[in-house]
């Protein structure tokens, strides 16, 4: 029973610590988000304050003379139209080095934070691990079709039971009479 205890609490733990990793950044954050994608690139929109032009007449703010959102049927425009008016405000500030961009700046009753990540850098970022994953299969395919020990690759023609090298037990398939 303790076991069982044991393994549920940290199963338990786990998941609270992944909710708190995903939250500790995001508190740092606007807190409405948008996650699109454009020209190659990842684009992460975060915003704070009224989410439309109805809901910003509703709580009585002015009117801006541009809004992310279509005034007719509080449709959102898209982050290309945005990104391309805030870089024109004198409000707002864009950086922009490799593909990698950061634009900030408010917008009537809105403050705007947009970050876009190149496609290349998160492909470069995510594909190492899968990669080490298919050569690892693929020796240890290898190494089982050969006759060699799956751990160390000693070669097991004449062992018996065990590696001579490592000690592994020999599986059935790879064992030769």
């Amino acid at each position: 029973m303790s076991r069982w205890f044991w393994n549920l609490l940290c199963i338990l733990c786990l998941i609270l610590c992944l909710i708190f990793l995903y939250s500790w950044p995001r508190s740092y954050l606007p807190k409405k988000s948008r996650l699109e994608s454009d020209q190659g690139r990842l684009i992460l929109l975060f915003w704070d304050g009224v989410g439309s032009p109805s809901a910003a007449r509703l709580k009585g703010l002015p009117a801006i003379g541009w809004s992310p959102f279509d005034p007719a049927d509080d449709q959102y425009r898209g982050t290309p139209e945005l990104v391309a008016y805030l870089k024109r405000s004198n409000a707002s500030t864009h950086v922009e080095r490799l593909g990698f961009a950061s634009t900030t700046g408010p917008l009537g009753p809105m403050n705007f934070k947009i970050i876009a990540i190149p496609f290349w850098f998160l492909i470069l970022l995510t594909l190492p691990l899968p990669l080490l994953g298919i050569i690892a299969l693929r020796r240890r395919r290898l190494r089982s079709k050969t006759g060699h020990c799956l751990k160390c690759g000693y070669d097991l023609r004449h062992s018996k039971d065990n590696c001579s090298e490592c000690g592994t037990p020999i599986p059935a398939t790879t064992q030769t009479p």
